[in-house]
């Protein structure tokens, strides 16, 4: 199986960057001090919980590291959408969320699933499948 590489595309960086901006000023308006020990745990749970699932998976689950990798993956990372949708349904029972939960998304993307698996297993399946590496 070969695949052609992807291109390099500004436009997930522009689908972030209203989200960014409106937590940003949120914090401004709040203050970091309000929200530091909200924002370290939710930093620590983006990490803990893929590569708590990980372990799981490999170790009790006796998962493949590529299996093992690819749930924890799944179930580390975020979704914009469920987001919204969570917000969405917020709004219509009238509750209305702290304005910085956007930039708790913001700092739980990169941590989702990006610390899953051990060093080089991203380039070892690409290698395997010969398609570009990440």
């Amino acid at each position: 199986m070969t695949c052609r590489k992807p291109s390099i595309s500004a436009s997930p960086c522009i689908c972030w960057l209203p989200l960014v901006c409106k937590g940003g000023a949120e914090i401004r308006d709040v203050g970091i001090s309000t929200i530091w020990l909200p924002l370290v745990a939710c930093l620590m749970l983006g990490i803990i919980i893929p590569i708590g699932g990980y372990l799981i998976l490999r170790n009790i689950g006796k998962f493949s590291v590529y299996d093992a990798a690819a749930i924890a993956r799944h179930y580390g990372s975020v979704s914009a959408v469920t987001f919204a949708v969570a917000t969405q349904f917020l709004a219509s029972l009238q509750v209305k969320p702290e304005g910085y939960m956007s930039a708790f998304l913001a700092v739980l993307e990169p941590t989702g699933g990006h610390s899953v698996g051990p060093p080089g297993l991203a380039n070892r399946i690409a290698r395997e499948w010969n398609i570009a590496p990440v």
